[in-house]
């Protein structure tokens, strides 16, 4: 009896040796195969990453050549298709009523803009014109008082330039390199406005919201349907009543934001200062 139970036992531990080694042989195997696709995933995650990083570089680059394109150009109407931006500009201001309306929006919504100011309304409203500046905006010059640049003679076309930058300057401490000419006129004048060291730039989305009983939801729309990678908005901030402008703005900023668009100030767009101070 002694004897078969000995048996037994030895049988019985022989057993439970040969599971153990069998299950410590499973975990081993189970903990190899997480490693291993463990590290085939973190392969496939830097893979993924080069490519994209390879892929950032490359529409960077090409950007880069396209924006170096447009420059060429004597009036840019909008900046290089391969990113997804837009950038936002009003003109014929500053002013205290819709500046201020179109100020806090912007702040609201965190979206950069572009201001192409008038001379004699930059030298009325200082206050509004730093402010812009500090709320991270641009300014560009739109001329002394609004006049149609073309008509004027070599002598008073600089002039009129000339003191819209040095009453900002003195405002401010920024010497505009941008500009817009009222009514985007500038074909006549094209070698004049190089010589003063100006880029032109105009726009290829035209809200119309400068024209009478122009609605917020035509403003909204002709954005909307015309927007593409590179756009340059036309609105206004001055020169008349800008209600429209203010009521279709946060529609116009948010449904471009579910586009996929990202804000930038025209500078940045095209890449190139701002102003001539500035490196």
């Amino acid at each position: 009896m002694f004897h078969l139970r000995s048996i037994g036992i030895v049988c019985m531990g022989f057993f439970l040796l040969v599971t153990g080694c069998s299950d410590g042989q499973a975990v081993n195997q189970t903990q190899a195969k997480v490693k291993a696709e463990h590290l085939k995933a973190i392969k496939e995650q830097k893979q993924a990453q080069f490519t994209s990083q390879k892929k950032l570089e490359e529409q960077q680059t090409i950007a880069m050549k396209e924006s170096s394109a447009l420059l060429k150009n004597p009036i840019i109407l909008h900046g290089p298709r391969q990113k997804k931006q837009i950038a936002l500009t009003f003109d014929d201001g500053p002013e205290t009523v819709y500046t201020k309306k179109i100020l806090k929006i912007l702040k609201d919504e965190k979206v950069p803009a572009t201001f192409f100011v008038i001379g004699n309304q930059a030298q009325a409203y200082p206050e509004m014109l730093r402010q812009i500046l500090e709320e991270g905006h641009v300014i560009a010059s739109h001329s002394w008082q609004h006049k149609y640049l073309p008509k004027l003679n070599p002598n008073s076309l600089h002039d009129d330039l000339e003191k819209t930058n040095r009453i900002v300057y003195e405002k401010t401490g920024k010497n505009m390199q941008l500009l817009r000419p009222p009514y985007g006129a500038a074909e006549k004048i094209n070698s004049q406005l190089k010589g003063l060291n100006f880029t032109v730039v105009n726009w290829d989305v035209d809200t119309l919201d400068w024209t009478p009983n122009r609605t917020p939801e035509q403003i909204f729309q002709t954005v909307i349907n015309n927007a593409k990678n590179g756009s340059i908005v036309l609105q206004h901030n001055g020169g008349g009543n800008r209600s429209a402008t203010t009521v279709a703005l946060p529609r116009i900023i948010h449904a471009l934001r579910e586009k996929g668009f990202t804000f930038v100030t025209v500078d940045k767009l095209l890449q190139i200062p701002a102003y001539t101070n500035e490196p």
